[in-house]
């Protein structure tokens, strides 16, 4: 089994994808504070995804090419 590296998704301003739907032809994407620890959010944050490189920068792309506001600049980090 293969293990794979946790990876946030960090569009514009810092903020996080929380979740990312795709429904009907059209992408849904709610976003969260960055939950970095200088800047924890009050009500918690969510955990990194855990998934291969390729499959995060794959939804980053998806996010910069769509029109989802706030994810013009998405790009992956390792978490």
């Amino acid at each position: 089994m293969q293990e794979y590296e946790k990876w946030k998704i960090v569009g514009d301003d810092g903020c996080e994808l929380v979740q990312c739907m795709f429904e009907e032809g059209r992408v849904i994407a709610r976003a969260g504070a960055s939950s970095s620890f200088m800047t924890l959010p009050v009500g918690g944050a969510e955990t990194p995804i855990t998934m291969p490189k390729e499959h995060a920068e794959a939804l980053a792309s998806i996010l910069k090419n769509s029109t989802v506001p706030g994810f013009r600049k998405a790009k992956v980090i390792r978490a």
